[in-house]
């Protein structure tokens, strides 16, 4: 009926700082196990940085993901895109910062993923400007991402 549902988190809302100023949230996706993983950036003085959180169903931390249910790292810009692959590893897309675009891949437990790119990291300068705004799986696994090169209109690759 569009009112907050008060069985989740406070009064239907939940809030959670994770850095010394302007954490922000900027995308959501849902596990098969209902749990909610939001992505979005923390900052340290000017720096944005990618994090990631896993809530219950009913808007708790899950304490067994990364830290205490936070997922914090070293990796400049911040998550604008989140998705969850069918094997449980959750990829958070954005950037923002030189050199472009940035995917992070975690483990289910909220750990970077050394399987992929350089400790869980790929940097890609030719995707996008300003980062990875959207992405979607495709069936076959791959990663597709969408971002702003800055000046001649929308961009987008696909990852393996």
């Amino acid at each position: 009926n569009g009112s907050l549902d008060g069985s989740f988190g406070s009064g239907g809302v939940v809030t959670t700082a994770i850095g010394t100023s302007d954490d922000d949230a900027q995308d959501v996706a849902i596990q098969a196990d209902g749990k909610i993983v939001v992505g979005g950036y923390y900052k340290i003085g000017a720096i944005r940085y990618f994090t990631a959180v896993l809530y219950n169903s009913d808007g708790s931390k899950d304490m067994g993901f990364a830290i205490n249910g936070i997922f914090t790292s070293s990796v400049p810009g911040g998550a604008s895109a989140v998705a969850i692959q069918t094997d449980g590893k959750i990829l958070l897309g954005g950037g923002g910062y030189s050199p472009g675009s940035t995917l992070v891949r975690l483990n289910s437990v909220g750990s970077l993923d050394g399987s992929f790119g350089v400790n869980g990291i790929v940097i890609e300068s030719g995707v996008s400007g300003n980062g990875i705004t959207d992405m979607a799986l495709q069936a076959d696994g791959k990663i597709v991402v969408l971002g702003d090169d800055n000046s001649n209109g929308f961009v987008f690759g696909r990852f393996k």
